[in-house]
């Protein structure tokens, strides 16, 4: 594997630079890369930019939705709660940090309202189960 230093940033959420596996049976160039080197990063640049297409999500009235890279977030925070927290208490915790850290201000004035002032909390949690049951739908699991 070689790190080619081309890093791209695979969500808002978690900026990654991927390593990408080297073409077998060839060499490293002294000044640039071989056209199988070249191939091999456009290979790997076309996976990593459909994966981030299918993380925004779908277009709801010009906007993406975002589903899967909120998810993205939930998955990988989850893991740094306290472990004696109930369900219930981690997703009322990831219902406040999404809302006040500013990551669903992009869903609009009048969503953020009915979340913020309207939904019940068994509703709030459903929007959190949704979010990373997009993000397994979009890598492919669950």
């Amino acid at each position: 594997m070689i790190v080619t230093g081309i890093g791209y940033n695979l969500s808002v959420f978690s900026p990654k630079e991927l390593p990408i596996p080297y073409p077998l049976n060839c060499s490293p160039e002294e000044n640039g890369f071989s056209n199988a080197e070249i191939d091999m990063i456009i290979k790997a640049g076309n996976k990593i930019k459909a994966r981030a297409k299918k993380m925004r999500g779908n277009v709801v009235k010009s906007v993406h939705t975002r589903n899967a890279e909120i998810g993205e977030l939930v998955f990988y925070l989850k893991q740094w709660l306290p472990e004696k927290w109930i369900k219930a208490k981690k997703k009322a915790f990831f219902v406040e940090y999404l809302d006040k850290a500013g990551f669903l201000d992009f869903k609009g004035k009048d969503w953020l309202n009915n979340f913020r002032y309207i939904m019940s909390e068994k509703d709030k949690n459903k929007e959190i189960e949704n979010f990373v049951n997009s993000y397994y739908a979009a890598i492919g699991e669950k």
